[in-house]
């Protein structure tokens, strides 16, 4: 049967995650408030993507488990660092996401301000923007006009 290897790899999985700290990613500073808030955010999106894609009610659960655990935690790391780094291009292309999911409440004036930083990563075609380009052109739309006319 090819579901105990399954069930066996997650567990050597978990128990090797959790030997090393319980982190599968590199640790990140603790100063770094930007890209800490950019990893939770991440996490967050994570669950949007699994939405729909299961008929398991077991993983189905956990999908709405996740949510629950992991964008209000998001929004909590993400209100700290854009209270420290308000412009960061990075921070608010993010933040788009999880203004978009509705867990990140802001002001029609603290919106403008998000599009308007996030407008330079968005628009940079160097850099990979698949994650966010979508949340800029729907909430932002005055400033996804501009690019596109450039």
């Amino acid at each position: 049967m090819r579901v105990l290897p399954i069930y066996i790899s997650l567990i050597i999985g978990l128990l090797a995650s959790s030997a090393f700290g319980g982190a599968a990613r590199s640790p990140i500073p603790e100063d770094n408030s930007i890209a800490k808030a950019v990893e939770a955010i991440e996490l967050c999106h994570h669950w949007a993507g699994e939405v729909g894609g299961s008929s398991h009610p077991e993983r189905v659960q956990q999908i709405e488990q996740g949510f629950k655990r992991d964008c209000p935690n998001a929004v909590e790391i993400a209100k700290k660092a854009y209270k420290k780094f308000p412009n960061s291009p990075v921070l608010a292309a993010k933040i788009l996401i999880l203004i978009d999911f509705g867990y990140y409440e802001v002001s029609d004036a603290e919106k403008a301000q998000i599009c308007s930083s996030a407008a330079s990563r968005i628009m940079d075609e160097s850099l990979d923007n698949w994650d966010t380009k979508p949340y800029f052109e729907a909430l932002c739309p005055e400033q996804a006009r501009k690019s596109d006319d450039e």
